[in-house]
């Protein structure tokens, strides 16, 4: 294989790549979120410098869609409320999902913290709850009341998500330390609901580094948007001490 041949190759295993390049479409997407308030000072710890911290709010994110261009999958998002450069952000704390394509590409492409995980929504009749199961510990569980859905209006303006990518050398020090912005596009909500959350955890969970103090309302939306790639916002590496 040559030279330009590989530099046309999207992803590894060169031979056989396991995810086409971005733009990725996710249509018909599912997805319940709750906030929470915790410890500043736990999230401050979270946070990688230079972004800044914001509040005392922890967002859990658990979203389904029977098909995307990787296929079925189920993912579980903690994420932290930050402002980098003037602008308030979110900062991708955790991500767990059940889709091994989706792992590579959010690691590789964006800087996402992907790793394996099980995540589910249960779809009562007046309730719909989420559920994130690691295996090793009790599972994560987390619900709101849903009646009537709410009036579709605007979509509200989709905040930049920021990653931090660390990719380590074959030596030992890093090869790869960047922030990574990523912002989504074609946002379409389609449905929504809103209702106060509750949320139980196990202790030796995802979240035990950001203490839950006090529970507070959940969404769950129904709607599509579209993931391009992302840019570099800091490199670590050259970026001066």
């Amino acid at each position: 294989m040559k030279r330009e041949d590989i530099l046309q190759v999207s992803a590894m295993p060169v031979g056989r790549p396991s995810y086409d390049l971005p733009p990725f479409t996710f249509a018909e997407w599912a997805a319940l979120t709750m906030q929470y308030e915790s410890d500043p000072a736990a999230i401050r710890a979270a946070l990688p410098e230079p972004l800044e911290l914001v509040g005392a709010t922890v967002s859990v994110n658990i979203v389904e869609e029977a098909e995307s261009p990787f296929g079925a999958y189920r993912a579980c998002t903690i994420s932290l409320p930050a402002r980098f450069e003037g602008r308030d952000v979110n900062y991708s704390h955790v991500n767990f999902t059940d889709q091994d394509e989706l792992i590579y590409a959010s690691r590789e492409i964006w800087g996402l913290p992907a790793a394996n995980g099980t995540a589910e929504l249960v779809l009562g009749e007046n309730r719909v709850a989420g559920v994130l199961d690691l295996g090793f510990v009790g599972p994560l569980r987390m619900s709101i009341p849903i009646a009537e859905p709410e009036e579709s209006g605007p979509s509200a303006p989709v905040t930049e998500q920021i990653s931090c990518k660390l990719i380590p050398g074959t030596g030992g020090p890093p090869a790869v330390a960047q922030l990574i912005s990523l912002t989504a596009t074609d946002v379409s909500v389609k449905q929504s609901w809103s209702g106060p959350a509750q949320l139980d955890v196990d202790p030796g969970g995802p979240l035990d580094s950001l203490p839950v103090n006090n529970v507070l309302t959940g969404q769950y939306v129904l709607g599509d948007m579209t993931l391009p790639y992302g840019r570099v916002v800091h490199d670590y590496l050259t970026a001066a001490p």
